[in-house]
């Protein structure tokens, strides 16, 4: 198996789509430092499956996507394919069939990592299975990196037999036995947990064996047990059929009396539909006249706001009227006085133009005599230029030479002064140099002083670290406890307004005049007694329990509308209980004397509990368990209360636990009080236990600082000293040399003093010329002057007159502006007194018009009160009609509700029995039996004494039972299913571990066999190897243990001459080619399909790069080589050569040779 190609695209620097070809035996990828050749080893090693980003250069796995570059933006994704020749069939298992394999590997920006084989997507788990023993992985021998080749060397002995074992072909193996061990460890624990479930499984078959048997005796007793109750519950129904056809034939007799009274009934309903129909045409000829009133009443009220409207807005329009006129009159005013203003500034302009033209006429005579006076003196000025030019160059030079003179005595006395303070800095820096001496010492005792103290404060600092975490966990535990604690309240809070909610929605709303409590919340009962007392609220329909007196409580009934339906006096109540009776279960003291008259029976049906009640005396009742209520009149059932949702319902029960919730959530509140204080006092503590450690962390920092700024200083002062020295070397040699340009200053200066008086001999004589022409030239200068000043003044006044001139102009342009304004303001003030005028008249018309239209109205108005008046009148008389047959009417329904009572009766009679019969009919459904299969088998001499008294007799034998668990018989059957379903898991799960034992065992013993025989192999081609490296020498193999299934590997070498006591004495060099001697012995056991190598010969010298080149080419024959070097014997040696280049920044690009045609091609 041959590697053919690597393609990248955005991995690291090869952002464009490349394909790196493998034609050759051995490939050199060459190229300047930094162009990107680690980065194709990089990849593939990634694609093999690498997983830490360490190893390729990086700190996370998206570094490998390239992050653009000068010129160019980062990408999203990035990926690499290696695409390998499998002719040879190198590859085992479902690819073999497979001539050539790719393997390629995908990266996006969020990190989701994709692999894929033969472009299939696969685990990253399947590509290193499919690699696993033939030496290629991410970490495997056959990829070699920069520093690497050391590393192999120093590795620990775990590190080094892994090579080992891949060139065993055991490495595939050992990954599945690792796996394996692992379950089986797991299997053994589940085996302990199951026999321990088995051995329960035992003790409770035999417990459900003895419960079964009981089960199946009381399910026979139970069958009798029905049967017996069937037949007498069938008696009982016979009788109560009787009762029934006798009620129904009573009903059918009084019905025949009622349709009577009906058909006198509809007759009068019929005159009274007929009045009924008058009265509501007379009552629709009414509302007609009304709503024409209502109408007229409304165009009445239109029309009178019309006219107060017309009367306010022709006030409104007369108003702006007067006020647009007084505007017209100030706008004529105001013309008038821009009129007299226009002739006052046209007066202005006419007086200043006339001195305007006199000033600039005076203006240009002047300038005209300055001209002449100018041109006189630059003539006289231009006669004595060439005396004065010499007495310039005269005095110039003279100047010049005092100047010379100056600074030369300035310089010598700089460099005398320069002397002078090189002296002083020579014996400054002496001083200086003592005194740097000190202070390095001083800072050399500072600095040990300050590493005392940060290591103290370290100590410190690890002690608070311990104390907060104590706390932090202790104020998270507090803080658990108090979210569960509000969590419960929380819960109990919703709980108890639903109850709540419930309660008041349950609870009649009642206002009365007296002091009232509902006799529910009266009441004090256990809570399994409760449900006994729900069918007598609901009866009584919630009744009030007062402690008024009977005077005060009959006077507010009377007066109150919304007085309760029953209002009990707590006055009138007994201590007296009867046995038996609902006042026996209420806690209460006193108790209502009414309760004494219900009987309570527990476990019987209503057939019985009606012959219990004609046993009992009159006025007296009884309540059953179930919520049946048998009275004297009748039964009666509330249809809401049952056994199942009792404690749903009840209001008693609900009360109480109304009562629990509230001071269950009164008790959790002053616990999550309690805690939250506490956990204030923690919050607090751990507040200035983190204030001590802030205090002590800044501390350490301040520390460290000051240790930091000891050594800068220390740093500082070493760096003064060494300066001061080179200082004072430089300050000996200035002094010598300000010493030589003294001596040369001082000669300068005595021959510029001599050419001085040379000066000063010329200049006077030329100083005497110039008295005689500085007279002339003074008075010609005089007369220019003052023709300059004439001018000026006026220029200025010139100036001012124009300015007057234009300010009169402007002015005069402001008022013909205004009065132009003005006129457009008058124009339009008379427009809008002509639009207001036409707006007064156009108001006049209509409103003549809408009076004569109101006063038409008015009249149609009393007409219709006086028709509407008559109506009213026949409406009165109708209605007394209707009252006067509604009276007769009402007397035959007195009669029809009379017989309606009595049908009532009989029905409510009629309703008990069947009510009977159904509670029995259900009695036996309860039972699961069918009245029409027990009749027709029931004896005509039947007698329910001798059937009870059997039924007695079963009954008892039932009780004898005990506690039965009917469920003893499924539930027995399902745990024996089970019990024998565990046994064969677990003899399944044994037979498997031995099984799977014993073929590890024969593994273990072959990979023991194979790993020796590799490894003395390996050994042995390490000692020939590393002599034809060296020249000489040894190196071998030595095994850690005796367990040829974890003992380590370690190496050892000893150069030609050399004994070294470990192989970490070596050189870089060496280490390097004993490396390579081990890793190629490794590949002549079990070569690898190729071998990368980045750049190991660096360490080597041109000798042994030509050894390690040697031996590269001797096993190129059956390893194909790819390798990174920057050194020309080895780049010669390369039968390809692919060149990586960066002609853009950050951007690789390649560049590949074939040597042997590039040879050709030369030799052409």
């Amino acid at each position: 198996m041959r590697l053919k190609r690597i393609k990248l695209a955005g991995f690291k620097s090869f952002v464009e789509p490349t394909t790196i070809p493998f034609d050759g035996d051995m490939t050199a990828i060459v190229g300047p430092n930094g162009c990107g050749k680690s980065n194709v080893i990089d990849a593939v090693r990634w694609v093999l499956g690498e997983s830490n980003a360490k190893n390729l250069r990086g700190d996370a796995m998206t570094d490998v996507i390239f992050n653009g570059s000068a010129s160019r933006k980062p990408v999203g994704q990035c990926s690499v394919e290696l695409v390998f020749d499998n002719s040879a069939g190198r590859i085992a298992g479902e690819y073999a069939s497979y001539t050539e394999l790719s393997v390629k590997r995908l990266v996006t920006r969020d990190a989701q990592s994709f692999y894929y084989l033969n472009g299939a997507k696969c685990r990253r788990r399947d590509v290193t299975d499919l690699f696993l023993g033939t030496g290629l992985g991410p970490r495997s021998y056959a990829i070699i990196e920069q520093g690497m080749i050391s590393k192999l060397i120093e590795s620990k002995p775990q590190e080094l037999r892994v090579f080992i074992e891949e060139a065993a072909g055991v490495s595939k193996y050992k990954e599945r036995r690792k796996d394996t061990v692992t379950r089986i460890k797991h299997t053994h624990e589940n085996l302990i947990r199951l026999d321990d479930v088995r051995s329960e499984l035992g003790q409770q078959l035999d417990k459900l064996q003895e419960q079964a048997q009981t089960a199946q005796r009381y399910t026979d007793l139970k069958a009798q047990q029905r049967t017996l109750q069937g037949q007498i519950t069938a008696l009982k129904w016979l009788v109560e059929a009787d009762k029934i056809a006798s009620s129904e034939h009573a009903i059918l007799q009084l019905t025949s009396q009622l349709a009577g009274l009906h058909t006198n009934q509809q007759g009068e309903e019929t005159q009274l539909i007929a009045l009924h129909v008058q009265q509501e045409n007379l009552n629709e000829e009414i509302a007609t006249q009304q709503a024409t009133k209502y109408q007229l009443a409304t165009n009445i009220t239109t029309l009178e706001q019309e006219q107060k409207y017309c009367n306010t807005r022709k006030s409104q329009i007369q108003q702006e009227l007067q006020d647009t006129k007084a505007q017209r009159i100030a706008h004529e005013q105001a013309l008038n006085s821009f009129d007299s203003q226009l002739v006052d500034a046209q007066m202005i302009v006419t007086a200043l133009e006339p001195d305007y033209e006199i000033q600039t006429t005076q203006q240009q005579r002047l300038t005209l005599n300055l001209t002449a006076a100018e041109l006189a003196l630059t003539e006289y000025s231009a006669n004595t230029a060439a005396q004065a030019m010499a007495y310039q160059q005269s005095k110039a030079q003279s100047e010049q030479c005092q100047s010379q003179i100056q600074a030369l005595h300035s310089v010598r006395q700089k460099s005398q002064s320069s002397v002078d303070l090189v002296s002083q800095g020579l014996a400054q820096l002496t001083l200086e140099a003592q005194h740097l001496t000190a202070e390095i010492l001083t800072q050399g005792s500072i600095i040990d002083f300050q590493h005392q103290v940060v290591s103290e404060q370290q100590a410190n600092l690890v002690m608070l670290h311990k104390d907060e975490s104590v706390l932090q966990c202790e104020l998270a535990q507090m803080l658990t406890q108090l979210t569960q604690i509000k969590h419960q309240i929380a819960q109990d809070e919703v709980a108890l307004t639903a109850l709540e909610t419930l309660q008041n929605a349950q609870t009649i709303t009642r206002s009365v005049a007296f002091s009232t409590e509902p006799l529910w919340q009266w009441l004090s009962v256990l809570p399994q007694d409760a449900h006994w007392f729900e069918p007598v609220l609901h009866f009584a329909q919630q009744p009030d329990v007062t402690t008024c007196d009977t005077d005060a409580v009959i006077q507010a009934l009377v007066n109150e509308p919304n007085s309760p339906v029953h209002t009990w006096l707590e006055t009138s109540f007994t201590t007296t209980k009867v046995v038996g009776s609902l006042a026996q279960k209420c806690q209460n003291e006193r108790v209502p004397t009414w309760f004494n008259t219900i009987h309570l029976l527990s476990n019987i049906n209503v057939n019985d509990a009606v012959l219990v009640l004609e046993t009992l005396p009159i006025g007296t009742s009884v309540l059953l368990d179930n919520g049946i209520w048998l009275q004297p009149g009748g039964l009666y059932q509330t249809g809401l209360y049952n056994q199942a949702d009792s404690a749903a319902q009840s209001l008693v029960v609900r009360a109480q636990q109304i009562d629990e919730l509230a001071a269950a959530i009164a008790s959790g509140l002053q616990q999550a009080q309690a805690l939250q204080l506490e956990i204030n006092q923690k919050q607090e503590g751990l507040a200035t236990k983190q204030a001590t450690l802030d205090l002590a962390v800044n501390a350490n920092e301040q520390a460290k600082q000051e240790l930091q700024q000891a050594q800068q200083t220390q740093r500082q002062l070493v760096f003064q000293q060494e300066q001061n020295q080179l200082q004072h070397t430089k300050l000996i040699n200035e002094k010598k040399r300000l010493l030589d340009t003294l001596a040369d200053e001082t000669i300068q200066l005595d021959e510029l003093n001599e050419t001085l008086a040379e000066y000063t001999l010329q200049l006077d004589e030329l100083t005497e010329l110039q008295h005689g022409k500085r007279a002339q030239e003074t008075q010609l200068t005089d007369a220019v002057t003052s023709l300059r000043n004439q001018v000026q003044q006026a220029q200025h006044s010139i100036h001012q007159s124009e300015l007057a001139l234009q300010k009169a102009r402007s002015s005069h342009s402001f008022v013909v502006q205004n009065k132009s304004n003005q006129v457009k303001l008058l124009a339009d003030v008379q427009m809008k007194i002509r639009q207001l005028e036409d707006q007064i008249q156009a108001l006049e018309e209509p409103y003549e018009q809408n009076q004569v239209q109101l006063l038409t109205l008015l009249e149609q108005q009393v007409a219709l009160d006086t028709a509407i008046q008559s109506l009213l009148a026949n409406a009165n008389e109708l209605l007394l009609k209707i009252k006067q047959t509604e009276a007769g009417h009402q007397g035959n329904q007195h009669q029809v509700e009379t017989i309606k009572e009595k049908i009532q009766s009989q029905e409510l009679g009629l309703q008990g029995h069947r009510v009977r019969a159904a509670g029995i009919v259900e009695q036996l459904e309860q039972i699961e039996v069918q009245l029409s299969t027990i009749l027709p088998d029931l004896p005509d001499d039947a007698d329910a004494v001798a059937l009870q008294r059997e039924l007695e007799q079963v009954t008892y034998d039932i009780t004898q039972l005990g506690a039965v668990n009917l469920a003893a018989i499924t539930e027995y059957e399902i745990q024996f299913q089970r019990k024998t379903h565990l046994d064969q898991q677990n003899t399944d799960l044994c037979l498997a571990l031995n099984t799977l034992e014993s073929a590890m065992k024969k593994i273990d013993n072959e990979t023991k066999a194979r790993f020796k025989a590799t490894y003395d192999q390996v050994n042995t081609d390490l000692k020939n190897l590393f002599p034809k490296v060296f020249g000489g020498g040894t190196a071998y193999l030595e095994l850690t243990g005796d367990d040829m299934l974890d003992t380590g590997v370690t190496i050892m070498a000893r150069p030609p001459g050399k004994k070294n006591s470990t192989i970490h004495l070596l050189s870089g060099g060496e280490k390097a080619l004993t490396a390579l001697s081990l890793v190629f012995a490794i590949f002549r056991l079990n070569p690898a399909p190729f071998c990368l190598l980045d750049e190991v010969d660096a360490p080597l010298d041109d000798a042994n790069v030509g050894r390690f080149c040697k031996l590269v080419s001797e096993m190129s024959k059956t390893v194909q080589f790819i390798y990174i070097s920057h050194n020309k014997i080895a780049m010669e040696m390369a039968s390809h050569l692919t060149g990586v280049t960066m002609a853009e920044p950050g951007v690789s690009r390649m560049v590949a040779v074939d040597i042997d045609e590039a040879v050709a091609i030369t030799q052409a």
